[in-house]
């Protein structure tokens, strides 16, 4: 039987990662109540999963499954995303309310989760599946130190000059933006102004990651991307971190 949970563990893979040390030291200065408004915001936006849609966009785009497939898939994303993200603006335009949206968010994806895994076929999950995996490595090891992936990149694939010429500039706005994302939390005098902010980076940081694969993708010439797809493939985060240099856990994650 093959479980909604199984299909939501495939297409519904996160990369809340992406700057989740510094959302934590957000939370650990003067950290709010449960029953505090700001921290109710933060609720609905990690129950919007807003992060993983981007992803999920990417990945029916890019999945070798029929056109038709891909457009209904696009359209209910974008409509999902779209209605998310106007509750999302609710609870930040008026926090005090954030506990009804909250419920109102978890009805809503508990409606709309069936009616997306009805738009494609178990094969197509799959593909989507390993797809959005492997994308989400990629955006969790560039948001995690964009100058040493580029240097491993260039190291392994051998990169030309015209290559990264057309590459450097948005791994640089990407390093600009973790570093000023860090600055903004650092500034931060409260609770409320630290999450609004924690919430603005990561969504922004997403956007540069997104951009640097991008140019990257279009940069490569196909055996190279070949490589670099290939390199991220395999479903650990371990993997992503050793091709991306960084630190592993030892274990699988």
């Amino acid at each position: 039987m093959w479980s909604r949970t199984r299909l939501r563990l495939l297409l519904f893979v996160t990369i809340i990662s992406i700057g989740a040390g510094s959302l934590s030291k957000a939370a650990a200065d003067d950290e709010p109540s449960p029953n505090d408004p700001a921290f109710k915001v933060l609720e609905v936006w990690k129950a919007s999963s807003l992060l993983q849609f981007p992803i999920l966009r990417l990945a029916v785009a890019e999945s070798h499954i029929e056109e038709s497939a891909k457009r209904k898939g696009a359209e209910f994303l974008l409509t999902y995303e779209s209605e998310l993200r106007k509750m999302v603006a609710d609870a930040q335009k008026n926090p005090a309310s954030a506990g009804q949206i909250l419920e109102k968010v978890q009805t809503f994806r508990h409606q709309q989760d069936p009616q997306m895994l009805a738009l494609f076929t178990k094969e197509q999950y799959e593909e989507i599946g390993k797809r959005n995996s492997a994308i989400a490595l990629q955006l969790t090891a560039l948001s995690s130190d964009p100058q040493s992936v580029l240097t491993t990149v260039n190291k392994s694939l051998k990169l030309t000059p015209a290559q990264k010429e057309k590459i450097d500039p948005a791994v640089a706005h990407l390093a600009d933006r973790l570093k000023s994302f860090k600055a903004d939390l650092e500034h931060a005098n409260d609770p409320a102004t630290r999450i609004k902010k924690a919430i603005e980076g990561f969504e922004s940081i997403e956007a540069a990651a997104i951009e640097v694969r991008s140019q990257l993708r279009q940069s490569l010439a196909a055996e190279q991307l070949k490589r670099f797809d290939s390199a991220f493939s395999s479903g650990t985060a371990n993997d992503a971190k050793e091709q991306a240099g960084q630190p592993t856990t030892g274990r699988s994650e």
